[in-house]
């Protein structure tokens, strides 16, 4: 298995895919944001991959692209206020941020249940806001 982390910006995300010895396979800026250069990305990696994203804001719009793509495995949320090894980095750029631990991948992927598909955030978000998920900015 692989592990896939993205950072997603409002143009641009960078990718980084490790293998289970946490070894890096790929990485690459995903400009645009668009649905082909999601798929030439994963497509480039040859076999599926798990794939965690921060809960940001615009996760939902990411969330539905990246679940319908080829190449992904499984597609899971993480929560913004957890990824403390993030946010306590001395130094914080693109191309250090989306690298997933895959043991933080396993963890992560164990607690997805908690994480609610994106389109029914969308759907409900004020009673989403209330159960302390991200709202879906649509």
């Amino acid at each position: 298995m692989i592990y896939t982390g993205i950072d997603y910006h409002k143009r641009y995300s960078v990718a980084c895919t490790l293998d289970v010895q946490g070894q890096k396979v790929h990485e690459a800026r995903i400009d645009g944001n668009v649905p082909a250069a999601f798929a030439a990305y994963f497509k480039k990696l040859g076999t599926p991959s798990e794939l965690v994203i921060e809960a940001c804001w615009n996760w939902g719009v990411l969330y539905d692209l990246l679940e319908d793509t080829g190449g992904v495995a499984k597609v899971v949320l993480s929560h913004p206020a957890k990824n403390r090894i993030i946010a306590d980095a001395q130094i914080k750029n693109d191309r250090i941020e989306p690298r997933p631990s895959p043991r933080s991948c396993a963890a992560t992927s164990s607690r997805a249940s908690t994480c609610p598909p994106a389109r029914c955030v969308s759907a409900r978000t004020s009673s989403a806001n209330a159960a302390g998920w991200p709202a879906c900015a649509r």
